[in-house]
């Protein structure tokens, strides 16, 4: 999905580094995408705060990004975004590769087989090091600073917190929607659901890893 005219709609409308990151964290949440099936799939098979552990990795991992794609606005440290400008293909399919492996881990791992920490780390991971992310990030730092809205180390530090602010406000949405449908969802339901997830992101996995290894 192209969202270049979601960023370039919220920046046009706010000169907040806070306002954008909340914005676009919270709108980006809301879509449907890997972490949230993680995220989702262990608030239902093991409770809401097993669920917030997981999304905190996600969030974390987050701003772990957007500092990394800060890093040539505070300290003139290119070599990361030009390597995987230039590596593209490469990082993909090791994010690919990892997804594959929460997914087959959904679909095959027993209720409640798997420590909250683990999640949290692969949701960490994921999404800091994922590089579609760390590049749009440093096109999103690269853009404020243009429009002359980023323009100090506290500008980074309110976009940041505008990310996990953004990121926390929606989890609480979810939390709240299935904190209600939770207790009307029996055991071999959250079992079908916990399948189908990790089926969705396998067949993520394999189309982003045959759609680079054969464009």
């Amino acid at each position: 999905m192209d969202a270049t005219w979601l960023l370039s709609a919220i920046m046009a409308i706010s000169s907040s580094p806070f306002l954008v990151g909340f914005l676009i964290t919270f709108l980006f949440t809301l879509f449907p995408g890997p972490m949230n099936a993680v995220v989702i799939d262990q608030m239902l098979e093991k409770g809401i705060k097993t669920g917030v552990v997981t999304l905190t990795g996600n969030c974390l991992g987050g701003v772990t990004s957007v500092f990394i794609g800060s890093l040539p606005f505070l300290f003139g440290i290119t070599f990361l975004a030009d390597w995987i400008s230039a590596n593209m293909t490469a990082a993909t399919v090791v994010m690919a590769v990892t997804l594959l492996a929460i997914g087959l881990h959904m679909m095959f791992s027993k209720i409640g087989a798997a420590r909250k920490a683990v999640y949290a780390f692969w949701a960490y991971c994921y999404t800091s090091l994922h590089p579609g992310n760390l590049l749009v990030n440093t096109a999103l730092v690269a853009t404020l600073q243009a429009q002359g809205t980023m323009t100090s180390g506290w500008s980074v530090f309110a976009l940041m917190l505008g990310y996990l602010a953004g990121c926390g406000s929606c989890w609480v949405l979810y939390a709240l929607i299935i904190a209600k449908t939770k207790k009307n969802i029996s055991a071999v339901a959250v079992n079908r659901f916990k399948y189908v997830m990790g089926s969705f992101l396998v067949i993520a996995a394999l189309f982003t890893i045959g759609s680079v290894l054969f464009a």
